[in-house]
């Protein structure tokens, strides 16, 4: 499990937006993500980050494991994502 420091950036009306920075502890890495939340969009906003601070090239693989319910949803909404997603970053 990574530790996860928090820092809400927007919290308005329109938009709910928090930003989680954490340090794997066994690896070199940081991990900075941002979720947002607008209130027109039926939708949640995902964005990542992996920065590498090791003095050598390392490769990584990602996972993201959302967990998402109580009052965020209701047994009429319809929950639709990709089947799969693959990128490499060089």
């Amino acid at each position: 499990m990574i530790p996860w420091d928090t820092k809400i950036l927007q919290d308005t009306a329109e938009i709910c937006e928090v930003e989680f920075i954490g340090r794997s502890l066994r690896s070199p890495f940081e991990v900075k993500k941002t979720i947002s939340l607008r209130a027109e969009d039926s939708f949640i906003e995902l964005n990542q980050e992996v920065t590498n601070f090791a003095e050598e090239d390392l490769k990584i693989v990602w996972l993201e494991h959302i967990a998402i319910g109580g009052d965020f949803l209701s047994e009429n909404c319809t929950l639709q994502y990709l089947t799969a997603l693959y990128f490499l970053i060089q």
